[in-house]
């Protein structure tokens, strides 16, 4: 099983992410795409951002209809 990784901060998590996520299994053959919410990106200010733990739910919601996104 080819596993790939997505990071981001997910601030929201939008249909970009999930088209690039979708990107990777079809062009590039991957099975699965893990999406990471990073709790505080050293390149981005997050002043303002929501809480980790809305942003990790958000993604959570985002995956739920497709099997290939976690």
């Amino acid at each position: 099983m080819k596993i790939a990784v997505l990071g981001g901060s997910f601030n929201p998590i939008h249909i970009g992410h999930l088209a690039l996520a979708d990107e990777i299994c079809v062009s590039l053959g991957y099975d699965k795409v893990l999406f990471v919410p990073v709790f505080s990106p050293p390149h981005k200010n997050m002043n303002g951002a929501l809480p980790p733990e809305k942003r990790a739910k958000m993604v959570e919601l985002a995956c739920q209809d497709d099997p290939r996104f976690e």
